[in-house]
């Protein structure tokens, strides 16, 4: 029901209108107290004295109290309204009528009656003296000197330290706890207020965080809103230690559900709204070396049908991690776990870099004299390993055991000017023992490898093979970032399928998106786990260039 009520004021001259209001509620409260839809201050009148209802259609007034109300001159507790009765309560008349599902209302505030003498008990504030006006502006005053003028006084008025022991100080100011990021300068407001009653600026926060990455470059999204955010828009300090950074994803979809209207046309990006259901393939940043120009080219590919990887070793997963394990000379067994040479770096986010040394010499021993096993050569370049095969088998050892020299050792003018026959003869023989252990059973295992006779006989050895170059790739998704160590509690294949049945090293184990969105999904979604765009992506990339500092005037700013 609608109740239209329009009040009027009655005075020794006239009667003037002094407001309207419509209340869309079953019930019209009448009384003395601040609650009541129509508030009457009047000597008699209870704090809730009487109430407009409707019933069965029919509007009737009630009294809450056995003092009653006059209905036309006429003391009532419960009757129907007729159109245009008249209530009298104080100095209040209130005209009633209805039509349909509304009902009007007319209060006249009769301001020529004098109330009746003052009840023996003091049961309101105005009998007291203190108007609810005067409390409030004392409360005011008195706010104002704890909160705002003493702490002003003790930090920037010149007065002996002694005085201001005893004010208020700006503290009173802080709105809240601080980050813990931030607890080394927490006492110290100027720190980020640097001009009072103002916002805290990006000028301040940069004088800390001076090399903070764009969000984009520039140059293709000037847009302000990007360009000229404010840092606090999106860092709310005094909110405890949780948030300090906006994690909510209207962060990232505020731009990104509308991008090329956003960029004017200027994007090939895909509109994004969430991440469960409009978020395009995971990318892979993949390597392919370019022997043309002698420098590794990069792609972009979707996870779930990215190609080979082209990293230059040659490792198949499933002889790795074979059920059976490995055997060694004294009996012992040895399962191989994925753990075993893929291993977190501290911190747990990335996985250590694999090597030799470490991860696979333990199995795979460089040596190259089966007469001495005991003896192998560091992993390295073609130059280390001749090194270390003519250093420890010591020069002498180097000439061949030959009755009858080869034809090529044999004749003195065959040699190169300055070289003698011994030196031909060791260096036959570093041939042998290197091209044994880099063509036959060693290096070749892992790489690709090409030898160059014509390099060997003219006596260039470091020359003599050519071992591809290898990249194995640390962090796949160049745009996002991924923490294993939040993944601890799930199986590696479990992510990473196939790998024990992976026989080719240029296979990508990398999980796409469909094998994410089996356990990840928006806010909300009680069957997976939360996960917002930050999660992933960080705003602020340094591969954008690092953000103008508002203090520096070479600063280019878009």
């Amino acid at each position: 029901m609608i109740f239209q009520i329009k009040r009027f004021r009655k005075t020794a001259d006239e009667t003037i209108a002094d407001g309207e209001v419509s209340l869309d509620q079953n019930t019209l409260t009448l009384g003395a107290s601040n609650e009541q839809n129509v508030i009457i201050e009047w000597p008699g009148v209870r704090l809730r004295h009487a109430e407009l209802y409707l019933s069965n259609g029919e509007l009737r007034v009630r009294a809450t109290t056995d003092a009653g109300v006059k209905i036309n001159n006429k003391t009532v507790t419960d009757t129907a309204l007729k159109q245009n009765d008249k209530i009298l309560l104080g100095n209040h008349q209130l005209a009633v009528s209805q039509s349909n599902d509304s009902v009007t209302v007319e209060v006249t505030v009769d301001e020529t009656l004098t109330a009746p003498s003052q009840p023996l008990y003091k049961t309101r504030l105005a009998h007291t003296g203190f108007s609810k006006r005067k409390w409030s502006w004392m409360f005011l005053l008195l706010i104002g000197s704890v909160f705002f003028a003493a702490p002003y006084i003790s930090r920037y008025a010149d007065i002996p330290p002694t005085t201001t022991e005893y004010l208020p100080t700006d503290r009173l100011w802080n709105t809240g706890s601080f980050h813990p990021a931030h607890q080394f300068f927490a006492n110290d407001c100027s720190q980020c207020h640097q001009t009072p009653f103002q916002q805290v600026q990006n000028s301040a926060c940069m004088a800390c965080h001076q090399e903070m990455g764009a969000h984009a470059p520039a140059t293709e999204f000037p847009q302000a809103e990007l360009q000229e955010a404010a840092c606090l828009s999106c860092h709310k300090e005094h909110n405890g230690s949780n948030e300090l950074v906006t994690s909510d994803k209207q962060l990232c979809v505020s731009c990104h559900a509308n991008i090329e209207s956003f960029t004017h046309g200027t994007t090939t990006q895909e509109t994004i709204t969430d991440w469960e259901f409009s978020h395009p393939e995971i990318s892979l940043k993949m390597a392919k070396w370019d022997a043309i120009g002698k420098d590794w080219q990069w792609s972009q590919q979707p996870a779930s049908d990215p190609g080979p990887e082209l990293s230059g070793i040659i490792f198949p997963h499933d002889v790795h991690l074979r059920p059976e394990g490995f055997g060694d000379d004294y009996g012992n067994t040895k399962v191989l776990e994925c753990s075993d040479c893929h291993q977190p770096e501290a911190g747990g986010k990335l996985m250590q870099p694999i090597n030799m040394e470490q991860h696979c010499q333990s199995c795979h021993r460089l040596d190259f004299d089966i007469d001495q096993p005991e003896l192998f050569v560091r992993h390295g370049n073609v130059a280390a390993t001749l090194r270390d095969i003519a250093g420890q088998k010591g020069l002498d050892a180097l000439k061949p055991a030959l009755e009858t020299p080869p034809p090529e050792l044999a004749e003195p003018t065959l040699l190169r000017p300055g070289k003698s026959r011994e030196y031909k003869q060791q260096e036959f023989t570093l041939v042998q023992l290197a091209g044994e252990l880099i063509e036959k059973r060693g290096c070749i295992g892992c790489h690709g490898v090409s030898r160059n006779d014509q390099a060997i006989e003219s006596g260039d050895l470091i020359n003599g093979w050519q071992i591809n170059p290898v990249h194995i790739n640390r962090q796949w998704i160049d745009l996002a970032e991924f923490d294993h160590s939040g993944h601890k509690s799930i199986d590696c294949v479990s992510c990473h399928t196939g790998a024990h049945d992976s026989d080719k090293a240029s296979d990508v184990l990398i999980p796409a998106r469909e094998n994410c969105s089996s356990c990840h999904g928006n806010p909300g979604n009680s069957e997976l786990t939360d996960s917002q765009c930050i999660d992933c992506h960080s705003y602020h990339l340094p591969q954008h260039g690092w953000l103008p500092n508002p203090d520096d005037e070479k600063a280019e700013h878009p």
